[in-house]
């Protein structure tokens, strides 16, 4: 079940990750993979990285302490 939602398109000056240009984020709370918790955080977000676009997600749940974060070439 999706409880909030929020999009934004940032800029460098907006969010950094390590120096790559954040071009857009979006957040959800939703249900955790790991527990029955409706309180996990997933976060995506799209960076230029050396003229790639990567596309990264990341979950946390507050409750359960499960964290998962990983990156792949989008184009």
């Amino acid at each position: 079940m999706r409880i909030a939602q929020t999009e934004s398109a940032m800029n460098s000056d907006q969010l950094s990750n390590g120096g790559d240009d954040v071009l857009a984020a979006i957040s959800t709370i939703s249900d955790c993979m790991k527990c029955p918790s409706e309180r996990a955080q997933y976060d995506q977000w799209l960076t230029r990285e050396n003229g790639q676009l990567m596309e990264h997600w990341s979950v946390n749940c507050p409750d359960c302490g499960y964290v998962n974060t990983q990156k792949h070439e989008r184009w």
